[in-house]
C-alpha cells in the first residue's frame, strides 16, 4: 500500500493506491489480480465497498473498483469509505493480496503482510485559546498576542497552521490589514484571518503556545481578536470549528485619568482656613474605569509628607492613603478623612490627589492648600 501511507493521520480516504511485483526476479509472472481489505481496528469490522461495515472479512476486488495496472493498482474513490463512514480517533488497517498469472490458477499472496498500511482518522480541528491579553482587559501597552493551539491526534506543529484576525469594536469598526509596520484597520468584513507567520507578523509556536506581533493600536479603542488553527491531517487539514475558534476582547488606552479635589477649598478661598476636623473629597474620571483614588498630605513649611504608620509628617516622599471610591466608568467620586494636624498658630498643609486608571496608569492632580490654625484670637477692651 502506497497511499494512504502507513502510520499516517488522515481526515478522509479519497484514494487508495499500491504497487505490485512478482517473484522470482528472473522470468517473473504478472500480477493481474489484487484484492483489498479495510479493517476498522476498534471493532474489527470490514468495509464492504457498498457503504457499510461487516463483522466478517470482506475481500474488495474488481467488482468494488480495484484496478490493476502493469506495476500498480488503485481503488476507485467512489467505493472507498466516505468521511462520514470513518470515525475520528479510530485506526484502520488496509492490507492487500496479489495473485499472479502462473498456470493452474496463479499464486496468491496472503493478507496481513507488513506491506499493508495502518492509518488513524482525525476529523476534528484544533482547540485554540488566548493567554494574553485576557478577555475584557484594559491595556496601555501590548506588543504580543499569545495563546494556545492544541490538536490531540494530528497535532499543530508549525506556526503557519495558526491564523489570527483583529478588528475594531468601538468607536471604529475596521478590520486589520495584516501588517505590523504600516498596519491599519481600514478593511471591512471582520474577521479577516492571516497566518501568524508572513509579512512582519513574526509569529512563533513552541510547546503548543503561539505568539504574534501586534499592529499599532488607537488609544481609547476596543478591539476583538480571533484565532483558529489547522491540524496536520492529510489530505485536507481539519480547521478549528466555530466552537473551537476563540475570541478575546480588550481595550487600549494610553490616556491618563483625570483627578481633582472638590473639598476642602484651597487658599486663598475663605474655606481654606481650618481649625477643626474636616473631610476630603474629589472626582476622578477615565473612559474605561478608575481602579483607585488616593491622597497624600504634605506639611507646607518642611515639605515632609504624612506617614500613616509613624503617625506624623516623617516621609520625604508622598505616602498615599486609599480613599473610598464610588461611581462607574467614566465618572467617579472619592472621599476620605485626613489626619488631624497638631495644634498650630497657622501652618499650611498641601493635600494632593492621585487616580489610577484601569490600565494602571497614574495621574497626580493639583494640590489644595489649607491653613491649620487652632490658636484663639486675642482681644482687649480699652477704657
Amino acid at each position: 500500500i502506497v497511499l494512504p501511507a502507513n502510520g499516517g493521520i488522515v481526515s478522509s480516504l479519497p484514494q487508495l493506491t499500491g504497487t505490485t511485483a512478482d517473484f522470482p526476479g528472473i522470468n517473473p509472472g504478472v500480477v493481474n489480480n489484487v484484492r483489498l481489505r479495510i479493517k476498522r481496528n476498534s471493532d474489527e469490522n470490514y468495509w464492504n465497498g457498498l457503504g457499510g461495515w461487516s463483522g466478517t472479512p470482506v475481500d474488495l476486488g474488481a467488482a468494488q473498483g480495484v484496478t490493476v495496472y502493469t506495476s500498480t493498482f488503485d481503488m476507485a474513490g467512489v467505493n472507498l469509505p466516505t468521511t462520514p463512514d470513518l470515525t475520528s480517533g479510530v485506526s484502520y488497517y488496509i492490507t492487500s493480496s496479489g495473485r499472479d498469472n502462473a498456470a493452474g490458477g496463479g499464486n496468491t499472496e496472503a493478507f496481513g503482510s507488513p506491506r499493508g498500511s495502518t492509518v488513524t482518522v482525525d476529523k476534528v480541528g484544533p482547540d485554540t485559546g488566548f493567554q494574553a491579553p485576557l478577555d475584557l482587559a484594559v491595556l496601555s501597552t501590548l506588543n504580543k498576542i499569545r495563546g494556545t493551539a492544541v490538536d490531540a491526534i494530528a497535532g499543530v506543529t508549525a506556526p503557519g497552521q495558526i491564523e489570527v484576525a483583529i478588528g475594531e469594536l468601538s468607536p471604529g469598526a475596521g478590520c486589520w490589514n495584516g501588517l505590523v509596520a504600516g498596519g491599519t484597520f481600514t478593511l471591512a468584513g471582520c474577521p479577516i484571518y492571516y497566518p501568524i507567520t508572513g509579512a512582519d507578523r513574526a509569529g512563533t509556536l513552541a510547546a503548543g503556545v503561539w505568539d504574534v506581533n501586534v499592529p499599532p493600536l488607537t488609544t481609547q479603542y476596543t478591539y476583538r481578536v480571533w484565532v483558529r488553527a489547522s491540524d496536520g491531517a492529510i489530505p485536507t487539514p481539519n480547521q478549528s470549528s466555530a466552537a473551537q475558534t476563540s475570541t478575546v476582547t480588550f481595550s487600549y488606552n494610553t490616556s491618563l485619568p483625570g483627578v481633582a479635589l472638590t473639598a476642602p477649598a484651597s487658599l486663598p478661598a475663605p474655606g481654606g482656613n481650618r481649625s477643626t476636623a474636616f473631610g476630603v473629597s474629589g472626582t476622578a474620571s477615565e473612559t474605561f474605569g478608575v481602579a483607585a483614588a488616593s491622597v497624600a498630605y504634605q506639611e507646607g513649611d518642611t515639605g515632609m509628607w504624612y506617614d500613616n504608620i509613624v503617625g506624623t509628617f516623617y516621609s520625604v516622599v508622598p505616602v498615599w492613603t486609599t480613599t473610598t471610591l464610588n461611581g462607574s466608568a467614566p465618572n467617579y467620586t472619592f472621599t476620605t478623612i485626613p489626619p488631624v494636624p497638631a495644634a498650630s498658630t497657622g501652618r499650611n498643609y498641601n493635600i494632593v490627589p492621585k487616580a489610577i486608571g484601569a490600565t494602571g496608569l497614574e495621574a497626580v492632580g493639583g494640590a489644595n492648600t489649607i491653613k491649620w490654625d487652632t490658636s484663639r484670637p486675642l482681644s482687649a477692651v480699652g477704657v
